[in-house]
């Protein structure tokens, strides 16, 4: 079995087991890793046709994939509601804080 795989599947595992509680951080590390991993075994598989039991091993980490995926999602529309919801505030913000000069005056006049 090429070397890297069984550590891949054990850390895609540990990391699906912990997706509610996991930073962007953590998602991102995450990626990193496994492309660097598909790109290794891109690589191998230029060379060495995979053998069942490793063809098995991926098809394992992959199950894990749609979870993955389904989180990734969800935590990409919960920040582009966070955008939008703080572009808005700024804009509220904005309107309030209207620059004056200091030379004006206000005048008020009674009827």
């Amino acid at each position: 079995m090429h070397k890297t795989l069984h550590p891949f599947l054990v850390k895609t595992e540990e990391f699906s087991k912990r997706l509610e509680n996991a930073t962007m951080d953590e998602f991102v590390d995450f990626i990193a890793y496994r492309q660097s991993v598909l790109d290794e075994l891109e690589e191998y598989i230029r060379y060495t046709p995979l053998n069942s039991e490793e063809k098995q091993t991926l098809k394992k980490a992959q199950a894990y994939d749609e979870a993955i995926l389904s989180r990734m999602t969800m935590l990409r529309s919960e920040a582009g509601i966070w955008l939008k919801q703080n572009s808005e505030k700024k804009i509220q913000k904005k309107a309030y804080n209207q620059m004056y000069t200091g030379e004006s005056m206000f005048l008020d006049k009674r009827k």
